[in-house]
């Protein structure tokens, strides 16, 4: 009999909430054969049947969303004919609503308002409610901009209406019913500018043209301003005093007789610039007399102080000269005079006048120009330099004290160069891999160089207590680092074939030195400069601005560092883009300038073929393998002289677009591949397969992109590793068949053109602001000559700094004359869109050849001819140590094969390579600095001459040999000194 008492059971209930209350799985035990079991809640809400099944059990779902959250009992009854009913009760909680958190804002950025800023304002700090917006009020003007990444930034905030004084940034975030504010940050505004008026300005005569006083009154009290009489700058500038100012002793004795502008600047805190002119008149005759050149006083030479030079009249006699409070004297000779050997060490530090006077007709005339004493060295020393053992080699470390603002620390340990960053009056370094020192005494020195050349430093010797391990003393790169290519950058929005502005920038282990060719609010063509430490691919420097340096014609005459127009902040997310931020502009993209004009779907011009030198990589950047690659259509390669003799078929038809030939080197087989391009990021893909002597055939893959002279890529064989590979592209050539017989036509040969970067006339080059140049040369499509593109940065005679551009054609001996053009009117920092155009041609680049990568000839307008060279300022070019790091050298010459050098320190002023023996020094024979001698027993190597170039490849010759064999030996760094790739990096970002 089924029906007897019943007996209920409910099993244990789960929490409610949102995602189970419409229906909530309940079960239990119940009495079978019997009544439903009923379902009830408390709070009342819930009614449901649900059946007892054949085995004594009853579940089911029961809708609980009507109820409250908060406490919930849930009641299972059975009713049997007969007997009371039975019940079982279990409780919950219910809980449907969720409190999100708290967001997070931090305001990260909000600088000073100024005159410049107020009409486009920006702001920024972290977020942590990613895709909700962020309220933000700047002194109560507001703006919502979203979070993203957990940043939020706004940008082109007029904050005009903003009165000046302190302001107060907020910012906050709500989500849902939760709101996280922000800590204020108070800012100030200042959108007035200083009030500067000349009221003091005689007419310049005789009597005081050499030392001419100007005066007037200001607003800034504290601050500097700048005075130019007649295009020249009082240096130094005078100091705001009283709401006066007084410029003492400027020479004006080399202006004309006529009108002279007088103008004055001075800038805020805040950085708003004031500005006033007035006119005045000379009266004297242009001055016979001049100083044109007084270096700077520092420790090494006050106690022989020359290179002071000048002009005078031949027919006035002797020149007496005054530095300072020493007196020497001087010949006129053939119009110039100068004084050397000169003992001013009791000159106190500072500003020193050197006046020259030569009695002419009767009466004295002067010159004067103004140049600084310090002979302070910075005082350097190293605390900590730890004992060189298995522990520490790979990763070596020291410290010691510096002098707060005398640059950056220069830490020699051995024959292993690092810098460091002078802070708070401490430097450091780690993480030098310095396994590759002999055993034995290591000589640790600290040295620092001040702005005026004097240098302090400290020594200290300890022991390494380990042998050589052949490694390259590195400095570990830091993830994703990029090496950007150097040469012409442009604002990417700025490109649009008109006359403008653009950026010479040249990186060097890790500085950056850019060269901003741009233009004044007058419209008048400048320049600006700015040097800086790459930090995870980022570089914030001032933008430094110059006068009074050489013009076309002008002799020797050293600039002037005049001051700064603000920050630059560069960023660079591949070798050829990035970002950048002009003072008063906001950061926008920027790219490297290809005027090649390939597409982006051709790899190679289809009417030629490019040579390659390859380098393949192991995981570690170690080069394991090099070889020649000729990379062009199927028709081209296939006609190549190294074809001749084949015993294969060419394997493409006439219709493939791109192909592949790799050969020579250290392959032991070559290589054949047919590419196409992927459709995106100018990757081409390339399947084709290699046949060794044996017969053994091997399946290749390749994948390529290209941008201008340099090819980065991955190599797979068969099922081996997937290695990277770097080239650089050598030489241009074409191929036809005339009756029967393939003929060639090298458009250029190898090794000949000019490495794209910074040059500098090589008797220019001494430490000191001048002129330079950047050269950038490129191949464009469908032409056989190489085209240069060349950026003059130099001074017109009133002293202002300028720039010239040249373009044209480079021929076989790669020399050109090119026009040298000048445009006015471009943009000027924080200025709105404008096309410059044609101001004036100021004649021709004549006799400018090359007869290596780093070197050439150049002959401006009014000058001679003179040697120009690459300026490596990153890199001791002059020295055997700047071998060190690893070297790929491809012969196509007989008797030298082609292999590997990974230079390391050697002993008396030597590099070595352990593995083929070959040691280095600095020997000089004709365009080549180094001599290589493999030291190896019984070795047939023969002696081998180069003179490197850093960031393209370069040639070599063997012996004493004849230099028109260079184009035989391809010498290609792959890694520098401290073991970073020389094309680190991706070429293009990814898309």
């Amino acid at each position: 009999m089924n029906d007897c008492k019943p007996s209920v059971t409910l099993d244990a209930l789960l929490p409610i909430d949102a995602n189970n209350q419409a229906a909530f799985p309940v079960s239990g035990t119940c009495s079978p054969g019997s009544n439903d079991v009923q379902m009830t809640s408390n709070p009342t809400g819930v009614q449901k049947a649900l059946a007892c099944s054949a085995n004594g059990t009853f579940q089911g779902t029961v809708d609980v969303h009507l109820l409250n959250d908060g406490p919930v009992s849930l009641t299972a009854t059975q009713t049997v004919n007969g007997f009371p009913p039975v019940s079982a009760t279990r409780t919950t909680t219910k809980q449907t609503t969720v409190t999100p958190p708290t967001p997070v804002v931090t305001i990260a950025s909000a600088p000073a308002i100024n005159a410049a800023n107020q009409s486009s304002y920006g702001v920024s700090g972290t977020c942590s409610a990613n895709g909700t917006l962020v309220n933000v009020s700047i002194g109560g003007v507001t703006a919502t901009p979203n979070c993203s990444n957990s940043v939020w930034s706004v940008t082109g905030v007029n904050v005009s209406s903003v009165p000046d004084g302190s302001v107060t940034v907020s910012a906050w975030q709500t989500v849902g019913s939760v709101t996280g504010t922000a800590t204020p940050v108070s800012t100030s505004k200042d959108a007035t500018p200083p009030t500067v008026a000349v009221t003091s300005a005689p007419a310049i005569t005789t009597a005081n043209q050499s030392a001419y006083v100007v005066s007037g009154t200001c607003t800034e009290n504290g601050m500097a301003v700048s005075v130019n009489v007649g295009g020249i700058p009082a240096v130094p500038a005078p100091t705001c005093s009283g709401g006066t100012w007084t410029a003492p002793g400027v020479d004006a004795s080399g202006l004309p007789t006529g009108q002279v502008t007088i103008t004055v600047s001075q800038v805020d805190p805040a950085g708003n610039t004031g500005s006033g002119t007035r006119t005045t008149t000379k009266d004297a005759a242009q001055s016979a007399v001049s100083v044109t050149s007084a270096p700077a006083i520092n420790a090494a030479n006050q106690s022989s102080y020359g290179g002071v030079a000048g002009t005078c009249s031949a027919s006035g006699g002797q020149v007496s000269v005054a530095i300072g409070s020493v007196n020497a004297t001087a010949a006129c000779s053939g119009g110039n005079w100068s004084v050397s050997g000169v003992n001013v060490k009791a000159l106190p530090d500072g500003t020193v006048k050197v006046t020259a006077t030569q009695t002419i007709s009767g009466s004295p005339v002067s010159g004067t120009r103004m140049t600084t004493k310090d002979a302070t060295a910075p005082s350097v020393s190293i605390i900590t330099a730890p004992t060189i053992d298995g522990t520490n080699q790979s990763s070596y470390s020291a410290s010691g004290t510096c002098t707060t603002g005398d640059g950056v620390v220069t830490v020699q340990i051995g024959s292993i160069k690092v810098t460091a960053t002078c802070v708070n009056g401490t430097w450091s370094i780690s993480g030098v891999k310095v396994g590759g020192l002999p055993k034995g005494k290591v000589t640790i020195t600290a040295s620092q160089t001040d702005a005026a050349g004097n240098t302090g430093s400290s020594s200290r010797e300890v022991d390494k207590t380990t042998d050589s391990d052949g490694s390259i003393g590195t400095v570990t790169d830091p993830l994703g680092a990029v090496a950007p290519q150097n040469g012409t950058w442009i604002i990417s929005a700025e490109l649009n074939g008109e006359p403008g502005r653009g950026m010479g920038i040249d990186v060097q282990n890790g500085t950056l030195f850019m060269q901003v060719y741009n233009y004044l609010s007058t419209g008048a063509p400048t320049f600006h400069t700015a040097v800086g430490k790459l930090e995870d691919n980022k570089v914030t420097a001032p933008l430094l601005f110059f006068k009074g340096g050489r013009y076309f014609g002008s002799g020797n005459i050293d600039g002037q560092q005049a001051g700064s127009a603000g920050d630059v902040e560069v960023t660079f997310t591949s070798r050829t883009t990035g970002t950048i931020k002009f003072p008063g502009e906001t950061a926008v993209p920027m790219q490297r300038y290809d005027y090649e004009g390939t597409p982006a779907d051709v790899f190679a011009d289809p009417a030629l073929v490019d040579r390659w030198a390859i380098a393949e990589l192991t995981t570690d950047n170690r080069p394991i393998r090099v070889w020649w690659a000729d990379i062009g259509t199927s028709d081209q390669v296939k006609l190549n002289y190294d074809w001749t003799g084949s015993t294969r078929a060419w394997p493409y038809s006439s219709s493939t677009q791109l192909t592949v030939h790799g050969f020579d080197g250290t392959l032991t087989a070559p290589i054949f591949a047919a590419c196409d391009y992927s459709g995106a990021s100018r990757l081409f893909n390339c399947t084709g397969d290699s046949i060794s002597a044996q017969g053994t055939k091997s399946s290749v893959t390749l994948a390529l992109q290209r941008s201008l002279d340099q090819l980065s890529g991955t190599i797979q064989v068969a099922n081996g590793d997937k290695r990277r590979i770097v080239g650089m592209r050598i030489t241009r050539s074409g191929y036809k068949e005339v009756n029967g017989k393939t003929e060639r036509a090298v458009y250029f040969p190898a090794h000949s053109a000019p490495e794209s970067g910074t040059w500098v006339i090589s008797s220019e080059l001494n430490g000191k602001a001048g002129r330079g140049m950047t050269l950038d040369q490129q191949k464009p499509a469908n032409a056989a000559e190489r085209m240069v593109f060349m950026s003059v940065y130099d001074y017109v005679k009133s002293g202002d700094s300028t720039f010239h551009s040249a373009f044209g054609a480079l021929d076989q001996a790669s020399s050109s004359d090119l026009e040298l053009i000048q445009y006015k009117g471009g943009r000027y920092f924080g200025s709105s869109e404008k096309t410059a155009t044609f101001l004036e041609n100021s004649g021709k680049v004549e006799k400018h050849s090359y007869v290596s990568p780093v070197l050439g000839t150049v002959e401006f307008p009014g000058e001679d001819e003179v040697l120009n060279e690459r300026y490596y300022f990153g890199i001791e070019s002059d020295s055997v140590n700047s071998l060190v790091g690893s070297w790929a050298l491809l012969s196509s010459k007989a008797g030298v094969r082609s292999m590997f050098f990974n230079f390391v320190p050697g002993q008396g002023g030597t590099v070595i390579d352990q593995t083929t023996g070959y040691t280095c020094s600095k020997e000089v024979f004709k365009e080549f600095d180094f001599r290589c001698v493999s030291s190896t027993p019984g070795s047939t190597d023969p002696v081998l001459r180069f003179t490197p170039a850093y960031f393209s490849a370069a040639g070599a010759i063997v012996g004493d040999g004849d230099p028109a064999t260079a184009g035989e030996l391809t010498l290609m760094r792959v890694r520098d000194a401290d073991g970073k790739l020389i094309q680190s990096g991706s070429l293009f970002p990814a898309k």
